[in-house]
């Protein structure tokens, strides 16, 4: 728990509660797996798109067993594993969530995998969606290449017969993407960087997905080519994006945002339904995977963070319970 925002590792504290209770509506998860992510980070230091109440609990996903319905559900079984439309609070070993804000896992995906499904493959595709829009394929430039969530996006592109440039900050990183089978790796910091995007996009990408924001975000606003259409979806530097007006009104260009939170919380359960079954396709046939780095127990959750926020990460940290 959390009674005031701040650092991780200043302000998380372990904390004993009493089970919760299912209220009418509701149903009890024993969670099993949640992951680290981004804006996990960003909730407990207060600069998440919303703010808690506090003390608060943090956590935004994860996979978990229902062991309890309360008065007036009959859906999902109890026994049903389930992850979280809308929920707050997963880094605890019980949560109570609407049952209409719950999504039945099938029984061929892994923890590890459910764990990370909302805010990773599904997530994904729905960001992929929003850039393409119906277009013919083209190039796509994204930021933050060397993520899990990039790893999505890029797999999404390639099957989609989308041509991608993939951004990292730093040379090394952009050799190890490029070591790893990643067709154009290249590092922000380049001299030449945006001569250089231009030449292997031929003149512009009709796609540009932004997870960074800041001098990275106007690159990509940039390199944007006639009609092409960016969605930011992270803010990863903090700073803003620099977008000359010009830019957008000589190219027809569009910008615009992504928030999974504003997509759930518009989305209708018909609309939420029908993106889960179009990815999850695409994890069981192994097309959108979540590589994973580390798992600790959730009462080691300092050394998870300690994890999760170092050098050299291939995947993600999971907490489990």
């Amino acid at each position: 728990m959390f009674d005031r925002f701040g650092g991780p590792a200043d302000v998380l504290q372990l904390a004993n509660l009493p089970e919760p209770v299912a209220a009418p509506g509701e149903v009890l998860v024993r969670m099993r797996l949640r992951p680290i992510n981004p804006a996990d980070r960003l909730y407990i230091q207060g600069r998440y798109g919303t703010r808690p109440t506090l003390p608060a609990v943090p956590g935004v996903e994860g996979v978990g067993e229902v062991v309890a319905l309360g008065p007036g559900v009959t859906a999902p079984a109890i026994g049903c594993r389930v992850v979280f439309w809308r929920v707050r609070g997963t880094w605890q070993e019980f949560v109570t969530v609407p049952a209409a804000d719950v999504q039945s896992m099938p029984a061929n995906l892994d923890d590890a995998q459910a764990a990370q499904f909302i805010a990773g493959p599904l997530a994904a595709t729905l960001v992929f969606d929003a850039a393409t829009a119906g277009a013919t394929p083209g190039w796509v430039v994204q930021s933050a290449a060397g993520s899990s969530f990039a790893g999505l996006l890029r797999a999404i592109a390639v099957r989609s017969g989308w041509r991608i440039v993939d951004l990292v900050r730093r040379p090394e990183q952009a050799v190890e993407l490029a070591a790893a089978g990643v067709e154009h790796a290249l590092a922000t910091e380049d001299a030449d960087i945006e001569e250089r995007l231009r030449v292997v996009t031929g003149g512009g990408a009709r796609v540009a997905l932004d997870a960074v924001g800041g001098a990275t975000g106007t690159l990509l606003a940039k390199v944007l080519g006639p009609g092409g259409t960016m969605i930011v979806h992270g803010v990863l530097d903090g700073r803003p994006i620099e977008v000359h007006p010009g830019w957008l009104i000589a190219k027809g260009a569009t910008i615009a945002g992504f928030w999974l939170d504003a997509w759930i919380r518009s989305a209708t359960v018909a609309r939420r339904t029908a993106a889960a079954d179009r990815a999850l396709p695409l994890v069981a046939d192994g097309t959108l995977t979540c590589p994973v780095d580390a798992v600790y127990d959730l009462a080691d959750v300092q050394a998870a963070l300690a994890h999760a926020n170092g050098p050299g990460r291939r995947g993600k940290v999971l907490l489990r319970s």
